[in-house]
């Protein structure tokens, strides 16, 4: 089984297949992987202030992204696309990091070029410091993340696709991560690009959870209120 792409999530997928038994390799067209520090619970305080912990990592960067999106929303959208092409490159988190190397082939420098059914399996065309090789494999799981691109979606009618308002195939969202359409809201990596690189993880659910659930919330009392103040008026009338 071939994984390709070196991030958490390929990372992950590789170990946990391992681990239960699978032969399983990682392609990355990376020279290195990148795996974050290990965590130091000995660490001073001047350590801590200099490189704070967040739930994207340490430094106050990561930190600002992790705990900020709100104002990363504020920026002007020239600077949130380049912030969020910069930030937070494909990595492994330290406590994967020993259920990974030295436990698996981690085939670095290696470029997918092509892929070929051969007798039964998937053959794929591999570019790598030596030429091109071929790697015969019965799985592939493509780990490689995705660009967004709103036009893709064939779920989505295209009447409504086309009300949608995009920025280089992403949804352009409000304060609320409520499209152009009324009542239409996209949270996760569709939200990025507005509120910044933590809702690319788990950990920007929270942001998203408590936003929208604000929104909602507001939206239903303010309901609530016009009936009130029309069954009132009603009886009034009476």
């Amino acid at each position: 089984m071939t994984i390709i792409g070196c991030g958490q999530s390929g990372l992950e997928t590789a170990a946990l297949l391992h681990e239960l038994g699978a032969d399983v390799r990682v392609l990355a067209r990376a020279p290195v992987v990148d795996w974050n520090p290990e965590l130091d619970p000995f660490a001073s305080l001047i350590a801590r202030m200099r490189r704070p912990e967040s739930g994207l990592g340490p430094g106050w960067r990561s930190l600002a992204f992790a705990e900020l999106p709100r104002h990363f929303y504020k920026l002007p959208a020239r600077m949130r696309r380049h912030l969020l092409a910069n930030a937070h490159a494909p990595s492994g988190a330290w406590w994967l990091k020993n259920r990974v190397v030295g436990k698996l082939p981690l085939l670095i420098s290696h470029r997918v070029t092509g892929a070929c059914e051969r007798n039964g399996r998937i053959e794929l065309s591999v570019r790598n410091d030596r030429g091109i090789t071929r790697i015969a494999t019965d799985h592939v799981i493509a780990a490689t993340g995705y660009r967004l691109d709103l036009g893709r979606l064939p779920f989505l009618d295209p009447a409504l696709r086309t009300a949608i308002k995009t920025a280089e195939g992403a949804p352009v969202l409000n304060s609320v991560f409520e499209t152009s359409v009324p009542g239409l809201h996209f949270v996760g990596i569709a939200s990025a690009p507005s509120f910044g690189p933590v809702m690319r993880f788990v950990y920007g659910a929270r942001h998203a959870a408590t936003i929208l659930t604000s929104h909602i919330r507001s939206g239903a009392r303010q309901r609530s209120r016009s009936s009130s103040a029309v069954l009132g008026a009603r009886t009034v009338a009476r």
